[in-house]
């Protein structure tokens, strides 16, 4: 019998995105891909790998679903989170 590697699959919530500069415009949109792009073009050399990894992870988070409307609950504080009593303790 031989082993062989199986790979796991993606998340079917999230798909991965390529650390180039093509992958990661093409997962922004908007205002976003526009931003990233006038970024990466005028960023000197030794920072451009900066700049991609910073909207990598914006291109990644944009993917999550409910994203924004997560966003918006917290920032205006109308959608509160119950901690488990794991945390808080036995009555709180």
């Amino acid at each position: 019998m031989t082993a062989q590697h199986a790979e796991r699959p993606a998340s079917p919530r999230t798909q991965p995105v390529g650390h180039t500069i093509r992958d990661i415009r093409d997962a922004l949109d908007g205002e976003d891909r526009q931003a990233f792009l006038a970024e990466v073009l005028e960023a000197d050399p030794e920072v451009v790998v900066d700049v991609m990894s910073r909207w990598w992870f914006e291109a990644m988070l944009n993917q999550v679903p409910g994203r924004e409307q997560r966003l918006r609950d917290a920032l205006s504080r109308t959608a509160p989170v119950e901690l488990p009593d794991l945390i808080l303790g036995e009555g709180g």
